[in-house]
């Protein structure tokens, strides 16, 4: 099993080959079952968009204290670019973050809250174009019906 890609990383000019991301993670008592039912209703809301895989929680492996999630093998969010640069001209189209998030808030109203370099990825497994994963679940956000479009 590969280590856990660092978040704080600086893009390379040569980024290293996809790499299996292991996303279990310790937390306190209960958490990993609030996470993991985050995780399933954000796979849910977002099950039509091809462009975006959300790992499936292995309840069976999940306790009170430890969440377990299936392996991907992606590329940090922060490589992409150099990704992308050499495929561009083979038609693969960019991961949908922005119109991602769009959805989560003005849709859904439930969004993941903390998108940093180390919970956003890019994969290109199974569907043969970008897909964008998203990992750990443990802070997300829910928007009342009463203020869809944000703050006043």
């Amino acid at each position: 099993m590969a280590e856990p890609l660092a978040a704080d990383s600086a893009p390379s000019e040569h980024p290293e080959p996809a790499r299996r991301v292991h996303t279990s993670a310790v937390s306190g008592a209960g958490l990993p079952r609030l996470e993991g039912r985050n995780a399933e209703t954000f796979a849910g809301n977002l099950a039509h968009d091809a462009g975006v895989r959300v790992p499936r929680v292995i309840w069976s492996h999940t306790t009170k204290h430890v969440l377990t999630l299936e392996d991907v093998f992606a590329i940090k969010i922060t490589d992409y670019a150099s990704h992308y640069g050499r495929r561009r001209r083979s038609g693969a189209s960019r991961p949908p973050a922005f119109r991602t998030y769009l959805q989560q808030i003005f849709r859904d109203g439930f969004f993941h809250a903390d998108p940093h370099p180390g919970n956003l990825f890019v994969s290109t497994e199974g569907a043969g174009s970008w897909q964008l994963v998203f990992v750990d679940f443990g802070m997300a956000g829910r928007l009342s019906p009463q203020r869809p479009h944000g703050p006043a």
